[in-house]
């Protein structure tokens, strides 16, 4: 394994890598309103034990819980695009590769068990929600096509588990730093949209549920 790989910080990627910085700064704050959110629904409940069962409060809980996953994502994925280009031994790129790799595997793993449910309150919410819904299911399908080769043995043997020496070696060498680089942002632009879309809708039944509940 060569120690070094050099990546430019050129006028593209300095405009990139300020993006990802207020990135972090909008997603921190928004990660603190769903918490703030997530509290203040505990508290209704507490309040209107009816709630459990009222479907517009039932489906914004759902929908912060999967609107959180893609925002923790969101952010942990930018910062381990930040520090590809902060870094410049291979190891680091190496190491970022491997994690990022990881996280979209189980990202998208843990999407899979909100699907169903998501899709289902989407075909209540508008063609527009749906159009842009289609959209991000076509590039998420086209992204598991194109990279489960690359991000399946790295999680499964690097990065998730270690199998043994051997084994480990042999795919941490094989691993390309500028593919996965590459996959890494095109994945975080297509979670972006699942993020828009789920933020869109949590407004939505938020409102509805200060109708329901908290103007009484």
């Amino acid at each position: 394994m060569s120690s070094k790989i050099e990546i430019d910080i050129d006028e593209n990627n300095l405009v990139l890598y300020n993006s990802l910085t207020k990135s972090l700064e909008y997603h921190t704050k928004h990660l603190d309103r769903l918490a703030e959110w997530t509290k203040q629904l505990i508290q209704l409940e507490k309040l209107f034990p009816s709630a459990k069962n009222n479907i517009p409060y039932q489906e914004l809980k759902f929908l912060i819980e999967l609107n959180g996953l893609v925002n923790i994502v969101t952010l942990d994925l930018a910062v381990v695009v930040q520090h590809f280009y902060l870094s410049k031994h291979k190891w680091e790129r190496v190491f970022y590769a491997k994690h990022g790799l990881m996280l979209i595997k189980e990202t998208i793993n843990s999407y899979d068990k909100f699907n169903q449910r998501f899709q289902k309150i989407l075909s209540h919410n508008g063609q527009e929600i749906l159009d842009s819904f289609s959209t991000f299911s076509k590039e998420l399908r086209a992204f598991k096509r194109d990279y489960a080769s690359t991000i399946d043995p790295i999680r499964n043997e690097v990065a998730a588990h270690i199998s043994n020496f051997n084994t480990y070696y042999k795919i941490i060498n094989t691993v390309d730093v500028m593919k996965a680089l590459v996959g890494i942002q095109l994945f975080l632009k297509i979670i972006n949209r699942l993020q828009d879309i789920s933020a869109t809708l949590v407004n939505i039944y938020n409102t509805e549920v200060d109708v329901n509940f908290r103007q009484h």
